[in-house]
């Protein structure tokens, strides 16, 4: 027995302990011992569900009668337990902090605000929406979430302009990504300021003791009032907020009066009062605006901010008329009084050169920035008569828009060779030129001089005389088309009036060809592995009718073409050569 002599663990009455690690005087009913007496960390309970932590056991922390150790999710918060949110869930363990029925999204509940009971999920109105999602009154069926402007920001809580899409909180990102801004442009810049008209009428002389106050951002900038009776017209201007309120303690003239307000655009914003229902107008505050708090001094205009866009210094809301280009201010760079934009002065076309300007310093009746070659010789040419200003006049310039060309005097033909050099210079095809630097011109019987490698004898294994392309450089030609498209065309579209194509291969007859109608498209081949293709014309009637075009059929190049009027007897000679692989000097 326990009788405080032997007391050994096995006596019949000796008690079952349970250890207590966390010391929070509650045990663990898995570590127990049997003893007449507590050991150290033992405890007579075996009610702790978790002895690794003090916090948790079978006292209800909270008082709200559920425990850690049961089924409490949070024992330091009363207002979390098993059906606390009854409207989510009769069992599952959550907080619902405004005691509305409805748990906290954290713990797995539906509640938009847990701290205000008046947003949740209950539809008290049954109209299909709930205060958490946007219903701004629950208890009106009539009254839901609008977006009456929609411009995606609600009417009940969060737009700040209901009737104006432009108007909502991050309109203009660039100036605030929360504030309640006008961005009417598209540029994310909001409306600096901006100005209404109020019209304020009386059917008398004057308003009696009546007034309409405005206040910017909730100040009191104005009182305004009708001093003559009929109309009178005020304008309101404000960078921020602007309330308007009216009010009237005249004890027989406010049913006289009414109040018109209209925006920059004329267009009515509100209208009340005797001009409209007979009545005094609606006292009190009767309407707000958003009149700017942003940077955009032109908020019709996406060009016109006020950033530094071409970082010249200056931007388009003050004085730059082009924040694109950087050239354009009114800095005055040259010094001459003159800037390039012309907001204060006359515009200078060359803000580099204080010679240059709007003035007609050499009084010849032009200017420089518009049309004189130089203002400063009221004998030089105008930009009329000499496109280039290179002292030419146009009539005689071969390139009145290069001022490096040549005159006509010492180029007729205009094609950059010299009469003393040109070979022809009546004929701008042939020049002494050598415009591909193959070392032959078109004088001496270059056919392509935009092409090095094709010149007289560029192929001389083919013929040391005859214009060829060789550009693998192996002294082969390629082989050209053996195929050949006669386009034949007639312009009145009666045919060729007699007149026909002779085709030859080595000398020999193969074929004629004409039209019979407006145009006729016939091929002829080559059949000979060694050819020369010859084509031959014969006139006939109405010659200015005739024309014709020869083209490779497989390669689409253009060997000829003649007309109106051809020219008769034999015009082309395509011979065949033995390069089949012009790009590889290993292959003939």
């Amino acid at each position: 027995n326990c009788d405080g002599e032997t007391d050994e663990d096995d006596a019949v009455d000796a008690a079952t302990w349970y250890a207590d690690v966390d010391l929070d005087t509650y045990g663990d009913q898995n570590t127990s011992m049997v003893s007449c007496y507590a050991a150290t960390g033992y405890v007579a309970n075996m009610d702790d569900c978790d002895d690794s932590d003090d916090t948790v056991g079978i006292i209800d922390l909270d008082a709200d009668g559920y425990n850690s150790c049961v089924d409490d999710c949070d024992d330091d918060n009363a207002q979390a337990f098993p059906g606390a949110a009854d409207l989510d869930s009769l069992t599952d363990c959550m907080a619902d902090s405004d005691d509305d029925g409805w748990g906290h999204t954290d713990d797995g509940g539906t509640d938009c605000d847990d701290n205000d009971a008046a947003g949740n999920q209950d539809d008290a109105d049954a109209d299909g929406l709930t205060s958490c999602a946007g219903d701004c009154d629950d208890a009106d069926a009539l009254v839901g979430s609008v977006d009456t402007d929609g411009d995606g920001f609600s009417d009940c809580y969060v737009d700040c302009a209901p009737n104006d899409a432009d108007t909502f909180p991050g309109a203009a990102p660039n100036d605030s990504a929360t504030d309640c801004l006008t961005d009417a442009d598209g540029d994310d810049y909001g409306k600096s300021s901006s100005c209404v008209t109020a019209d304020l009428y009386d059917a008398g002389i004057w308003w009696s003791d009546a007034y309409l106050y405005v206040y910017e951002n909730g100040t009191l900038i104005d009182s305004l009032y009708n001093m003559n009776g009929g109309t009178e017209s005020y304008s309101i201007c404000s960078s921020g907020q602007v309330v308007l309120e009216y009010i009237c303690t005249s004890s027989y003239d406010c049913t006289n009066q009414n109040i018109a307000i209209y925006d920059e655009g004329g267009n009515e914003l509100y209208n009340d009062g005797d001009l409209v229902t007979g009545n005094e107008p609606l006292q009190g505050e009767f309407l707000t605006l958003n009149m700017g708090g942003g940077t955009d001094c032109d908020d019709a205009d996406a060009a016109i901010t006020a950033t530094d866009v071409d970082g010249d210094g200056n931007i388009a809301c003050i004085d730059d008329c082009d924040d694109d280009d950087a050239t354009l201010n009114n800095n005055d760079d040259d010094g001459d009084g003159l800037d390039s934009c012309g907001i204060y002065t006359d515009i200078d076309c060359d803000d580099s050169d204080a010679n240059i300007g709007a003035t007609d310093v050499d009084a010849d009746g032009y200017i420089a920035c518009l049309d004189d070659c130089n203002d400063n010789d009221n004998t030089s040419y105008s930009i009329w008569d000499d496109g280039d200003c290179d002292g030419t006049a146009t009539a005689d310039d071969c390139d009145d828009d290069d001022a490096t060309s040549h005159i006509v005097a010492d180029d007729a033909d205009c094609d950059g060779d010299l009469t003393a050099t040109d070979c022809d210079d009546t004929d701008a095809s042939l020049t002494s030129l050598d415009d591909d630097g193959d070392s032959v011109t078109s004088c001496n019987g270059d056919c392509d001089d935009s092409d090095a490698y094709t010149y007289p004898g560029a192929a001389y294994n083919e013929s040391v005389t005859e214009c060829l392309t060789d550009a693998d450089g192996d002294g082969y030609a390629p082989t050209p088309d053996s195929c050949f498209d006669l386009d034949i065309t007639d312009s009145f579209g009666d045919g060729w009036d007699g007149a026909f194509l002779s085709v030859y291969e080595n000398g020999s007859w193969i074929s004629d060809h004409t039209t019979s109608g407006a145009n006729t498209v016939d091929q002829v081949c080559m059949s000979a592995a060694s050819w020369i293709f010859e084509l031959s014309y014969t006139s006939g009637s109405w010659e200015s009718e005739h024309s014709y075009t020869v083209t490779g059929a497989t390669s689409g190049t253009v060997y000829f073409s003649d007309g109106p009027s051809p020219t008769t007897g034999t015009v082309l000679t395509v011979s065949s050569y033995g390069d089949s692989d012009d790009n590889d000097a290993s292959v003939q």
